[in-house]
């Protein structure tokens, strides 16, 4: 049950940070335009939440723990964000810095689980 949690987790994760990144490459930084945009997208808008949704909760049913579900799902998430970060939109990341952060999230689950 729980791997089906998390096959909800990379997939909602997996739209929504598509979602953003492709924003990011084609919308212009204009009200309008990002209105238009995500008008277009929001059957993957829709996917996601929804996605996320379930995860939630079938994982709260098994967990009783909110926090430490959102804060993994936002750890797949990241993941999701660096690698269209850099394979996307060719950001130049400091790769030490974002082993550095993962590592932190990864230790605020540990923390909130206990």
């Amino acid at each position: 049950y729980m791997g089906i949690v998390l096959i909800l987790f990379l997939f909602g994760s997996l739209f929504l940070s598509f979602h953003l990144s492709l924003q990011v490459k084609l919308a212009s930084p204009e009200l309008m335009s990002i209105v238009k945009y995500n008008l277009v997208m929001f059957p993957v808008i829709m996917a996601a939440n929804i996605t996320l949704g379930l995860g939630f909760a079938k994982g709260h049913s098994l967990l009783k723990n909110l926090s430490s579900l959102v804060a993994a799902q936002a750890f797949v998430y990241y993941i999701f964000i660096v690698l269209f970060s850099v394979i996307l939109l060719k950001d130049d990341i400091s790769y030490p810095k974002t082993i550095l952060g993962f590592a932190l999230i990864v230790l605020g689950i540990f923390i909130i689980r206990s």
